[in-house]
């Protein structure tokens, strides 16, 4: 099977739509007193809920609560699902989830307009959806639902909104390579997702058209030949849909601070645009100089672009009017 490197593009979206469909396993702890979501007490999920609930873990967005599972095999997840900034019509966030949980019905839970199904309650917080799941599936005795989950919506939504999530860091006051790109593009938000350098490598190098070891291996080298460990370099990828004119590109850089990111450019190349009778030219673009590497007519792959901007590198595939725009809202300052 082909695989392109606009694959990658769709990563974002695969996991915005996990959070959509069903809670994510908690895989990263968070002080559980920190969490914005955190909201309840053990002891009073356990009320609410008539559950033995004895443990609470905190992962980013989402809040875990347990009971033993020896005692009793369940969790009650809470959770915040962001706005999906790529959706022209922000006007309605609980839309898809009625695709997802199409047993439900609108209703509004502590004054706010929510989707209550069978197995959870969504809740339009303005921008944010306030999601409570429980997981009850191997219980042999569980609370009645939805009401349960209603409650538990009911407990956490005005104390939520006393103390919200904090709110994103503006790019242009952001650190690292978050700082590098663009808020939107073609008039479209950019969501960034953040990793290190061989993270970002290894899911560019598995959605390559062809063997991308080798040219991995030398990024990595190239790197670390600048003194720098490749686990010290930050990554960041990145998708813009433009469904009306039916393009997308899919957006990814590493910033090895303080150098001169050119030495990547070749083992760029090698690794993520290694197709057969592809050309690769120099061309101009938004005034700036990028490699660009075509496939032949007729191919699944298209167009990859490669750009050395002072310490960042850009890997871009996709179509030529957003890598335009994109490379015309770079942020000034990087060189190249």
């Amino acid at each position: 099977m082909r695989r392109s490197l606009r694959g990658a593009a769709l990563l974002g979206s695969i996991v915005a739509l996990a959070t959509v469909t069903a809670p994510l396993p908690v895989v990263a702890q968070d002080d559980p007193a920190a969490s914005p979501i955190c909201i309840l007490s053990t002891d009073e999920m356990a009320d609410l809920t008539g559950l033995p609930i004895t443990e609470r873990e905190a992962a980013g967005l989402e809040c875990v609560y347990s009971a033993d599972p020896a005692v009793r095999p369940v969790q009650v997840v809470v959770s915040i699902i962001p706005p999906d900034r790529t959706l022209s019509d922000q006007s309605d966030p609980l839309r898809f989830l009625r695709f997802a949980h199409e047993d439900g019905q609108d209703t509004t839970v502590a004054g706010l307009p929510a989707w209550v199904a069978s197995d959870g309650v969504w809740v339009n917080l303005g921008e944010d959806v306030l999601a409570v799941w429980p997981n009850l599936v191997f219980d042999p005795g569980p609370p009645p639902m939805p009401e349960t989950a209603v409650a538990i919506a009911e407990a956490v939504v005005p104390r939520y909104a006393a103390a919200p999530r904090p709110s994103a860091t503006p790019r242009a006051a952001a650190a690292g390579i978050a700082a590098r790109f663009p808020e939107e593009v073609a008039e479209q938000p950019l969501e960034l997702l953040l990793m290190t350098a061989p993270d970002l490598l290894s899911l560019l190098g598995a959605f390559s058209p062809g063997d991308a070891t080798l040219g991995i291996a030398q990024l990595q080298e190239a790197i670390t030949a600048l003194g720098v460990a490749p686990t010290d370099v930050e990554g960041a990828t990145g998708d813009i849909f433009d469904f009306d004119a039916g393009v997308n590109l899919s957006i990814s850089a590493i910033q090895v601070p303080g150098q001169d990111a050119s030495i990547l450019l070749d083992p760029a190349v090698t690794a993520f645009a290694d197709w057969d009778g592809a050309t690769r030219e120099t061309v101009s673009v938004a005034g700036r100089d990028v490699v660009h590497v075509a496939e032949p007519a007729g191919g699944l792959d298209g167009n990859a672009w490669f750009l050395a901007d002072g310490d960042v590198l850009w890997i871009l595939s996709g179509d030529l009017e957003l890598v335009e725009a994109l490379l015309g809202a770079l942020p000034a300052g990087g060189g190249g």
